[in-house]
């Protein structure tokens, strides 16, 4: 009786009483379909078909490529692009080390141009009257509210304040207080958790003073600005 059959994926003839030099091996005949199944060789080892041989050898030589480049220093390009860091010891050591100075403060800063003409603006401004909704216009009287001074004293350096105390929260950086400056803009309200209740801004001048248009019957003067409803400071910019 003679038959097709499959070793390893190669088709030969089989024919009776004769060896083939396949002692030890079975052979598989090839189903319906064409799917092949592992075959024993000689020694005890197990040989895939030849399509399934083609997509293994293709993921070994994946590896091994990806080995290839580690051993000189690359990465596969997939492999970087999931990198948080570098493998190197060295380099994420120094990247490391570098990550204080993007969060420590730097020391004192000095008060930017802007800041320094707010205040000497806030300074001349010194003992004239509070008036409720006043900007230092003609139409003023030449007097100010609380927000009305310091959107006078901004507005010298080109940067444009509202006239309300609550909207110029949103003006700036927000500055916490052991980071206040010279020029920095103080702000008050009635709920501490909640800034659309401020009812009161000032110019803070260093030394745990501001200058401020306080209210009705008050003149601008300086006084500390540590009030029980100081809710926090923004720095204005352009």
């Amino acid at each position: 009786m003679t038959g097709r059959w499959w070793a390893g994926g190669v088709a030969v003839l089989a024919l009776p009483m004769i060896g083939l030099g396949l002692a030890g091996a079975s052979l598989a005949r090839a189903p319906p379909g064409g799917m092949l199944a592992p075959t024993v060789v000689p020694g005890g080892g197990l040989r895939l078909p030849a399509r399934s041989r083609g997509r293994v050898g293709a993921r070994r030589c994946a590896g091994q490529h990806a080995r290839r480049l580690q051993r000189r220093g690359l990465r596969h390009p997939a492999i970087r692009r999931r990198a948080a860091l570098p493998t190197d010891p060295g380099v994420r050591v120094e990247i490391l080390a570098l990550e204080p100075s993007f969060t420590a403060t730097a020391g004192t800063v000095p008060a930017s141009s802007a800041a320094n003409a707010a205040i000497g603006f806030a300074e001349a401004a010194v003992g004239i009257p509070y008036r409720w909704g006043g900007n230092g216009s003609a139409g003023s009287g030449g007097q100010f509210g609380c927000s009305g001074l310091t959107q006078a004293a901004y507005a010298l350096s080109g940067i444009a304040l509202p006239h309300n105390a609550a909207a110029q929260w949103y003006s700036g950086v927000h500055v916490p207080t052991e980071q206040l400056q010279p020029g920095d803009l103080v702000f008050f309200a009635t709920n501490l958790s909640n800034p659309d209740t401020i009812h009161h801004v000032g110019i803070y001048i260093g030394g745990g003073q501001m200058i401020d248009a306080p209210h009705t019957g008050a003149d601008v003067r300086v006084e500390p600005y540590n009030w029980p409803d100081y809710i926090g400071a923004v720095r204005p910019h352009p």
